[in-house]
């Protein structure tokens, strides 16, 4: 067994400017099944947004779109928000 861990940033600087970095890993079978563990765990708690305000969990289930957040941490990132979108293109 084997896998490859890596960075990429996808932006044009990337391409030219920027050093990613990866690690490849070839004959280890117990650590490609701890990685592959570890990242169905993470997968199992990972919510996916599938609208404006709307997420669901892993099995599908209607989950909170802002992570269990207060109202007052809500409603900075809503303020926020609108100052970063002319940046939207470089990300």
């Amino acid at each position: 067994s084997s896998f490859y861990v890596g960075t990429y940033n996808i932006d044009n600087r990337s391409d030219f400017f920027n050093v990613e970095m990866g690690v490849v890993c070839e004959g280890s079978k117990e650590l490609t099944s701890d990685l592959l563990r570890s990242i169905k765990v993470r997968l199992s708690k990972a919510h996916r947004i599938v609208g404006e305000e709307a997420a669901v969990n892993f099995s599908g289930k209607t989950v909170d779109v802002y992570g269990g957040a207060s109202a007052k941490q809500i409603k900075k990132m809503k303020l926020l928000t609108p100052l970063f979108r002319p940046f939207e293109p470089f990300f």
